[in-house]
């Protein structure tokens, strides 16, 4: 049997690529899951062992790798140049190669629908240390909720200062007040890259949160992504606010297909709404 191992390197680990995002990362887990399921003979796992997600998640050992630190490192990375991994897991699949260690985001960002079978897989990397599910699980105190997810890249203002209300984007605001709140009667969780805005906003719309700084992970900040993720997988409903660049999120949005859970997205620049609904349906209103 050989083994395909995705790796997620350490903080320094990744050369001048620098470290992707975590759902950037989960896209790639659920592709290459995809991609090898008419592949009995080669076998998926995932490696975590060099950054501290892997004090996190804890997943079945059966898919779990800890693997070689050096192979680990060296690992080539496949974040833009998909076609160079599909001729490179050709190679290797019809090698006598046994073990392969690479990193890679390949999948597209505007799929609405997954296998079962890829969904299945996925969901095993958001099984959290109990404690930290437990903690976000208090920290939310409802039931049912949604969550808004914003990503802005930290353009809009200068983080560590103090800010006011009437700095919030008007187009976020727009959204929120037209969409969001008009949409859904549910608590609504809300999250961001950007910390201060979120502050800002649960601060004008009595939105929950939790109170950390959320920037991705990539850079050694992990604890507040993993709460961020266990908030998304157990939410009735996503929102999610690209106000930067003009993908859905492997974060927010595979989040969302992995657990059915039904969504409504909005990308820069032109904010068209579009809801995804449990079945991978979708509905652009213009």
């Amino acid at each position: 049997m050989k083994r395909l191992i995705q790796v997620y390197k350490g903080v320094d680990q990744w050369g001048t690529i620098g470290p992707p995002g975590f759902g950037d990362f989960i896209r790639g887990i659920c592709h290459l899951y995809e991609m090898l399921e008419n592949h009995p003979d080669v076998k998926l796992y995932v490696d975590f062992s060099q950054s501290e997600f892997g004090k996190y998640i804890s997943s079945n050992s059966d898919i779990l790798s800890v693997g070689n630190q050096q192979k680990i490192i060296d690992a080539p990375t496949y974040f833009v140049d998909h076609p160079a991994l599909r001729e490179r897991l050709k190679s290797f699949i019809d090698s006598d190669e046994k073990e392969l260690y690479l990193s890679t985001n390949i999948g597209d960002w505007n799929r609405t629908l997954l296998p079962n079978s890829v969904k299945e897989f996925a969901r095993q990397f958001y099984k959290f240390d109990p404690t930290v599910e437990q903690e976000v699980t208090s920290a939310i105190g409802a039931e049912e909720y949604a969550v808004l997810s914003i990503r802005c890249g930290d353009h809009f203002f200068q983080p560590g200062q103090d800010h006011h209300l009437s700095e919030i984007p008007p187009k976020i605001s727009d959204i929120i007040e037209n969409f969001v709140l008009q949409q859904c009667s549910l608590p609504i969780l809300v999250t961001s890259d950007h910390y201060e805005l979120k502050i800002l906003l649960a601060k004008k719309y009595g939105f929950l949160l939790l109170n950390h700084k959320s920037e991705h992970g990539a850079y050694g900040n992990v604890l507040p992504v993993i709460k961020d993720l266990c908030a998304l997988k157990n939410s009735s409903k996503n929102f999610y606010i690209n106000a930067w660049t003009t993908w859905w999120s492997g974060f927010s949005h595979y989040t969302s297909i992995i657990f059915d859970i039904p969504s409504l997205n909005f990308r820069h620049p032109e904010y068209i709404p579009e809801y995804i609904s449990r079945d991978g349906t979708l509905t652009t209103t213009i």
